[in-house]
């Protein structure tokens, strides 16, 4: 943008990407001053902490001789080149129904890699539900970075997929080198350090919360993260209905939380393929069964069907037709199969971004740019260097010639809604009924305020669950039936719609209940609080009996319903997790938004703006020519 100086006629070029204007302004002011002598022709530079400028004195005009006038004229094309560097980055990405649109009204497609970095060969793992162990952090590393970008522009991608990043770590340098080379970015959230788990026993709590929350925090200020995405192949058979309701409620409670922080960026999942399952998984996670902000923004296939030279009625008829009317955005978050001894010919992309797939599907993300084990890769490396492959080239050689259609038009679109199934045992609809949110003072103040016996802060994660399986049991086997086995109030079960009010506590809690119930079980017996050295007995204790245990448990809950959630700009530490407003969910349910900007509104200008300001520049730019030629 360019800013006119009244005091002085001073013409300054400034920019909201300060982070990447030094370059341009070095780069420039040097041409200047190759071109003539700045002293004499009255130039001068002045860059303050959040402007960028480059000022010529206008007033002087005696000092400029005829030399100079040739430097004005180029110096013109200087000022709109720089213009147009410090201003390039990525368009808002809108999703209107089952489609994705930019800024301009465009119908915008994903036209991705996979960039998932291995940490060594030997610890690899693609394809298994949450695997995280023996990769790395590919937005860490600048200087990789840099380089993978430069493979990103032969390739002409628009999307990156990134499974593995540390949230402790400045992304800054890489992000922004993205945003300026126009590349997106659908980042995965999970812990670099998790393992594999099965959804169906995992409980969403503060800690899985918590630690969503904090990768969300480091990578939402950017405006070129289109998507996080919640989970990769929890699910990989239609046996595991119960995880949908898990998975839905980290929809409701990630977009709550986005919504909370002013964060437009789309919410998505990545399925395993399969027969059947994936489509109705889809469909359960786009209807309104929990309310608006449950409904998923973006569905992603991981599928390999099309193999060499397959076809569309042999690898996607079968797909297009199972997905059917779907209302949300759906694409492919992996695609590439592999034929043994043979270079990929990547020839699905055509049919991918053609009107045979374009009406449901939005694009997808070719697997893996690294190497991996199992001979995925477009690169390969030795000796510390990287060669470009054959599969590398001919991916390039497919996306630079695919022209998807423009269609439907923004203006003339209806936004479809998902319907519900009904309620069926053998589906991912078991129940409408979803886990409650995490709320971490309510849990805080149970564990304060009545558990007596509580396992120690250093137990492993892998001993607290031990524990809690064999303690759990060993409550059920004494107590009466009916009596809720002692672990009623810490357990779940999806298929009949019920959730324990100390369900979505962290698992540490949980224990300590139970824990706590055997101890008043015991007759407050000490032997019965150690747990081989595991449990730490309260002083005083905190609770006489079940009955007040039950009570001011449930005063906890009470008082602590509508605590917010972090302030903007900050972080959710492990010692203080956040929960999401009730209150906020509440809202959401009368009618919050239900469409996603993958954009934030920070610092965002309109088309209009930006054509506005183009407008102003040209202006600015015939003044200079007039003044500097006739003056």
């Amino acid at each position: 943008m360019y800013h006119w100086h009244p005091s002085g006629n001073t013409l300054c070029i400034s920019s909201k990407r300060e982070q990447n204007s030094t370059d341009h302004v070095k780069a420039y002011t040097q041409a200047l001053r190759n071109l003539c002598d700045c002293d004499e022709a009255g130039l001068g530079t002045s860059r303050g902490t959040n402007l960028a400028s480059i000022s010529l004195n206008l007033d002087d005009s005696q000092r400029l001789e005829m030399k100079c006038q040739g430097w004005a004229l180029i110096s013109v094309w200087l000022l709109i080149s720089v213009q147009v560097a410090l201003s390039r980055g990525v368009l808002q990405i809108t999703r209107m129904g089952r489609y994705l649109y930019d800024a301009n009204g465009k119908r915008f497609y994903i036209k991705g890699v996979a960039f998932r970095k291995p940490e060594n060969i030997q610890n690899q793992g693609r394809g298994v539900p949450g695997q995280a162990a023996g990769f790395s952090d590919p937005l860490g590393d600048i200087n990789s970075c840099k380089h993978a970008i430069k493979d990103f522009k032969r390739l002409k991608i628009n999307t990156i997929r990134v499974y593995n990043y540390n949230p402790e770590i400045d992304h800054s340098a890489c992000m922004n080198a993205l945003d300026k080379s126009g590349i997106y970015v659908i980042a995965d959230i999970k812990s670099p350090l998790s393992g594999s788990t099965n959804i169906a026993s995992q409980h969403w709590d503060v800690d899985v919360l918590t630690q969503y929350i904090n990768q969300i925090d480091s990578l939402r200020s950017f405006p070129n993260l289109l998507a996080f995405n919640i989970g990769d192949e929890f699910i990989t058979s239609s046996e595991a209905v119960e995880a949908g309701p898990y998975i839905k409620a980290r929809v409701r409670d990630v977009k709550l939380y986005l919504k909370s922080v002013n964060s437009t960026a789309l919410v998505s999942y990545a399925s395993a393929d399969g027969k059947k399952f994936p489509s109705e998984l889809a469909r359960f996670l786009s209807c309104h069964s929990g309310g608006p902000s449950a409904e998923l923004d973006l569905f992603g296939l991981n599928n390999y069907r099309w193999c060499g030279d397959s076809s569309f009625e042999s690898a996607y008829q079968e797909i297009a037709l199972e997905f059917q009317g779907l209302a949300i955005a759906a694409y492919f978050s992996e695609f590439g199969c592999l034929t043994p001894g043979k270079p990929r010919l990547w020839n699905e992309i055509p049919t991918l971004f053609s009107t045979l797939m374009s009406d449901l599907w939005s694009g997808g993300v070719a697997y893996n740019y690294y190497p991996t084990e199992q001979g995925y890769g477009l690169i390969n490396e030795a000796q510390g260097k990287s060669v470009r492959n054959e599969d590398f080239d001919t991916l390039a050689q497919r996306y630079q010639q695919v022209k998807p259609p423009d269609m439907p038009k923004l203006t003339s679109l209806v936004s479809p809604k998902q319907k519900c199934s009904s309620t069926n045992a053998n589906s991912f609809a078991i129940t409408s009924v979803l886990p409650p949110q995490p709320n971490v003072e309510a849990c805080n103040c149970v564990e304060q305020v009545t558990l007596s016996c509580q396992v120690r802060k250093n137990a492993s994660p892998l001993v607290i669950t031990e524990l809690l399986d064999n303690l759990c049991k060993t409550l059920r086997a004494s107590l009466p039936p009916g009596s809720g086995g002692g672990c009623g109030p810490i357990s779940s079960s999806p298929s009949k719609g019920f959730y324990g009010s100390l369900s979505a506590c962290s698992s540490s809690t949980r224990l300590s209940y139970a824990m706590t119930r055997h101890f008043i079980n015991s007759g407050f017996d000490q032997k019965a609080c150690n747990f081989s050295g595991n449990a730490t007995l309260q002083n005083p204790i905190k609770v006489k009996s079940v009955e007040e245990l039950y009570r001011e448990a449930s005063k906890c809950l009470e008082i602590n319903a509508n605590k917010g959630i972090p302030s903007k700009g900050t972080r959710a530490s492990q010692d203080t997790p956040a929960q999401i407003n009730s209150t906020a969910y509440k809202q959401s349910l009368s009618g919050a938004r239900t469409e996603s900007r993958a954009r934030s509104s920070a610092c965002t200008l309109t088309p209009n703006q930006e054509w506005r300001n183009v407008g102003l520049s040209v202006w600015l730019v015939h003044i200079i020519i007039f003044r500097f030629v006739i003056g």
